[in-house]
């Protein structure tokens, strides 16, 4: 099993978002230079924000893991131009199937995920399913939530523990409706709420559309760092192969 993991400490990285929020590159009006994508440049407040227009993976995320899947960002169909994130997984009744980006982040209540999101290839085999955006928390038992589909269509949102001996459990939330389809960019949000006892609700939007519903989550902490999982986690193996685009990712927490 083939597993690269790269940090971005190891690659050279042009945040899409200036490091000193607002301001545009120092080189931004030379002549012949493109003008950077303005999704982020023209949202300084954001605590987080990456539209892939600049720079090498892993970007402003930490984190590259690719393990029977990759990562590649291209000008094809980005929803904000000039590029996106394409995250592809192969087909394997061996390996895993795992292409994403993942950052940490400080600790909170309020938790929100917002990106853009475009479906290119859907597993047709039985029985498959694919995460697709997820925030993990170091927790004990690790703990995460997020979105994710199957093969015939389904969306719902997830609940998933792990125990110290590596047991799993998970919780389902149906959507009340599916993406748009295949090759059509749709906006999804993740809000993640906790209270001081420990007890929460997610709410998951397709574009406007609250398709899952302020539904009971017991994360087993009051309040915790998280990790935005960006990108695909196929189950199995054996698994389909997937492929999903993202741009202008956002994140917030207070």
């Amino acid at each position: 099993m083939r597993l690269l993991v790269v940090s971005a400490a190891t690659a050279m990285v042009t945040f899409a978002c200036s490091s000193k929020e607002g301001a545009a590159p120092a080189d931004a009006g030379a002549e012949g230079e493109t003008r950077p994508d303005t999704f982020c440049f023209t949202r300084p407040v954001l605590q987080f924000c990456e539209d892939f227009d600049e720079g090498p993976l892993p970007a402003r995320f930490e984190t590259r893991s690719e393990s029977g899947g990759a990562l590649t960002v291209d000008t094809t169909t980005p929803a904000s131009a000039p590029s996106s994130l394409l995250a592809t997984v192969t087909a394997s009744a061996t390996e895993i199937g795992r292409a994403r980006l993942e950052k940490a982040f400080g600790s909170g209540t309020k938790y929100r995920v917002f990106v853009q999101m475009r479906e290119e290839q859907r597993s047709a085999k039985a029985a498959a399913a694919v995460r697709v955006l997820g925030l993990a928390f170091a927790a004990e038992p690790t703990y995460e939530v997020g979105v994710a589909t199957n093969e015939r269509g389904e969306w719902y949102g997830y609940e998933r523990r792990r125990d110290e001996a590596g047991a799993e459990t998970e919780g389902r939330f149906p959507a009340s409706r599916a993406l748009e389809g295949q090759g059509k960019w749709v906006s999804v949000r993740i809000d993640v709420d906790v209270n001081a006892a420990g007890a929460g609700i997610m709410t998951v939007r397709f574009g406007s559309d609250a398709v899952v519903d302020h539904v009971p989550i017991a994360p087993p902490f009051a309040s915790a760092a998280p990790t935005m999982l960006l990108g695909l986690d196929a189950a199995g193996p054996p698994h389909d192969a997937w492929a999903f685009r993202y741009d202008n990712v956002t994140f917030q927490v207070d």
